[in-house]
């Protein structure tokens, strides 16, 4: 499967995504991407997705049915050594962090400092670069859980502290640039993780 090439992607359900806190970043880390190797069809055309329901109690914005769900996926760089964090689940190889993006009133820098903080006990240094590229994939629906057409993208930020994974993951594993790729488990996040790291050169 080459890097553009779409895949699988599920998520557990969330309830309210309405208020993105601290407190609630470890919810978005509940919903985790976990990619798997199944292939999925091209999109017929760009933008064609499955519409995106509206979150329970969120504002009606009939602009958002038309548009895919995205998640960011994180390339984060611990300064002191250069190293790349991935996190691991249980019985499965290393990942990106992962999340949806952060609701528009905490904003994307206190956001992911916040997830950053609770899954990885690290601290975000300067602001988070967005990648240009959006890659689609088929992923479960981050609210309804049901199948949806989506976008990924790679969000690379830097960090200081001593990593320490909170109890949502077994740990992580510092690797360099070339080691981490090595390590993520298909083309697709290999992509991401790429889009990321020339972010950071």
């Amino acid at each position: 499967m080459s890097a553009d090439e779409t895949t699988d992607v599920s998520t557990d359900p969330q309830a309210d995504a309405g208020d993105r806190a601290e407190a609630d970043s470890a919810d978005r880390g509940d919903n985790a991407v976990t990619l798997l190797d199944d292939a999925a069809p091209e999109p017929t055309a760009e933008g064609a997705f499955v519409p995106t329901p509206l979150e329970p109690g969120a504002a009606r914005d009939d602009s958002a049915l038309l548009k895919p769900a995205e998640w960011y996926l994180l390339v984060v760089r611990r300064r002191e050594d250069g190293r790349f964090l991935l996190v691991r689940r249980e019985d499965s190889p290393p990942t990106l962090l992962s999340t949806w993006p952060p609701h528009a009133d905490e904003g994307l820098e206190a956001g992911l400092a916040s997830l950053l903080r609770t899954h990885l006990s690290v601290r975000l240094e300067g602001a988070p670069r967005l990648a240009e590229m959006r890659r689609p994939a088929r992923m479960g629906h981050p609210y309804t859980g049901g199948p949806s057409m989506g976008l990924l993208r790679a969000v690379a930020v830097e960090v200081t502290g001593e990593p320490e994974a909170d109890a949502l993951f077994v740990g992580f594993e510092a690797f360099s640039a070339d080691e981490a790729e090595a390590a993520l488990a298909t083309d697709l996040e290999r992509a991401i993780f790429r889009d990321g790291v020339a972010l950071l050169d």
